[in-house]
């Protein structure tokens, strides 16, 4: 789950109509103004299917992420890759080699943590990497941080080490350490103060880690390049 400082950008044009004849045209400022807020949005990046791609039956079954066979085809040719047919989760599917499916993966959470500017750089200067972003890896669908960032009417954003430490304990078996945190420096160090000390058991045992977003989401990216995490790419036994 992420929490992003997303500045959004106001305008304020000065403008006159134009001026009568015999008359001076004033002169106008231009006002540019920015205002802040907290916005935490959930994410689930479905490893497994990464690069894999179902393929319809008969009845229409199987449509997530799915092409006909001519075009899965297209899309392995097109990727100049061996890609192999085979079954995921009970469809038939045509599947890249996992190089290819690493490295889709990890161009996505690069892409993240480059993130900058706005529509028009040159006024809305300023890069957009998440301010807090927590990454959890799962077996299945479960968002455990449901509650772990959240609002209050009254105190505003909250981040609450009490609530994850009592997920990660429900569902543990379900889930691999470390708990990766990207928080940025400045970014509500008052919560960060408090979060640290409710964590500071599993900060001491680095089953939850913290640095700066840019380099969490880097270093996940690297890994996934590496061969250390290969096992992210297939569904686990059950």
């Amino acid at each position: 789950m992420t929490t992003l400082r997303v500045p959004r950008p106001r305008h304020r044009h000065g403008c006159s109509p134009a001026p009568r004849r015999g008359t001076r045209r004033s002169r106008q400022l231009h006002g540019h103004e920015f205002y802040t807020a907290d916005l935490a949005s959930p994410f689930l990046l479905d490893l497994p299917r990464i690069g894999t791609f179902t393929l319809p039956g008969a009845n229409g079954v199987g449509r997530p992420n799915y092409l006909t066979s001519e075009q899965a085809l297209q899309v392995a040719e097109a990727a100049a890759s061996d890609a192999t047919a085979t079954t995921f989760r009970d469809r038939h599917a045509v599947r890249l080699p996992i190089e290819e499916r690493k490295r889709r993966a990890a161009l996505l959470l690069e892409s993240l943590a480059h993130l900058s500017g706005g529509a028009k750089q040159a006024l809305d200067y300023g890069d957009r990497v998440p301010s807090l972003i927590v990454l959890v890896p799962f077996k299945g669908g479960i968002n455990p941080l449901a509650h772990v960032i959240d609002g209050d009417e009254a105190t505003g954003l909250r981040v609450r080490g009490d609530v994850l430490r009592k997920e990660l304990a429900a569902w543990e078996g379900e889930w691999e350490a470390p708990v990766r945190i990207g928080w940025r420096p400045g970014f509500r160090d008052d919560l960060r103060e408090d979060f640290e000390k409710e964590c500071a058991e599993e900060l001491a045992e680095q089953t939850v880690v913290i640095d700066h977003p840019r380099a969490v989401l880097r270093g996940l990216a690297a890994e996934m390049r590496s061969t250390a995490l290969d096992a992210w790419f297939e569904d686990p036994a059950r």
